[in-house]
């Protein structure tokens, strides 16, 4: 009867033992197997979360498009891909896939949710692909954007000068300016235009796109 007692309770501690460490009952992630990548296929990011692929693009009736795919490794992401004229991926800020679509540098700023595959919300302002995108935090970042409202320099080469068509405001006047115009000053020609970008802040959880008064100068296409 001891000797039954002994086993039962050998039996119940196994038990308690394979409840507290296996089959991922302990909340933990469950891995997933990557895919082995085709012929047309190049991983553009991987950590240890995910990875994302890019599929070479294809012209179907003049419409020119790729296709961008995020494979899981763990279960909490979500196993999607994305289609249009022309995707680049930018960056993976928290559980968020930054991708913009376009084929300048002016492009539109996409955010996906990794967890569900789904787009967070539509942001207004164009995206300049340089200087990029700056991260504050898992669900904050910023870019700069172009509009046409904003101002411009050109070089006149009969004056040796910069033009502007009107006043540059206080605000555009910063060291930016000043390095951009040193950087140029071995490709000047009559005409050569600098352009102002302005900064927008954005708040994923609050989905709001916000433009600050802060600039940086690029060249003009």
């Amino acid at each position: 009867m001891k000797q039954i007692s002994l086993i039962g309770a050998y039996i119940a501690v196994v038990a308690l033992l394979f409840t507290s460490c296996g089959g991922n009952s302990d909340g933990r992630q469950k891995s997933q197997k990557l895919p082995v990548l085709t012929a047309n296929e190049r991983s553009l990011f991987e950590n240890d979360a995910l990875r994302i692929v890019e599929e070479d693009g294809m012209e179907t009736e003049g419409w020119v498009y790729n296709i961008l795919k995020v494979h899981p490794k763990q279960s909490t992401i979500k196993n999607f891909q994305i289609e249009g004229t022309i995707l680049s991926f930018e960056s993976v800020i928290g559980n968020t896939m930054l991708v913009s679509e376009g084929t300048s540098t002016l492009r539109t700023l996409l955010p996906y949710d990794l967890t569900t595959g789904e787009k967070i919300f539509d942001i207004e302002y164009n995206f300049s692909s340089d200087p990029g995108i700056d991260v504050d935090n898992d669900y904050q970042f910023s870019f700069y954007t172009y509009e046409e409202t904003l101002p411009t320099i050109s070089w006149d080469e009969q004056t040796k000068s910069w033009k502007s068509p009107n006043e540059l405001p206080e605000t555009v006047q910063n060291a930016d300016l000043e390095k951009v115009k040193k950087e140029a000053e071995e490709n000047l020609f009559d005409g050569f235009s600098l352009m102002a970008y302005r900064k927008v802040k954005v708040d994923l959880k609050e989905r709001t796109a916000t433009p600050v008064d802060e600039y940086k100068w690029g060249y003009l296409e």
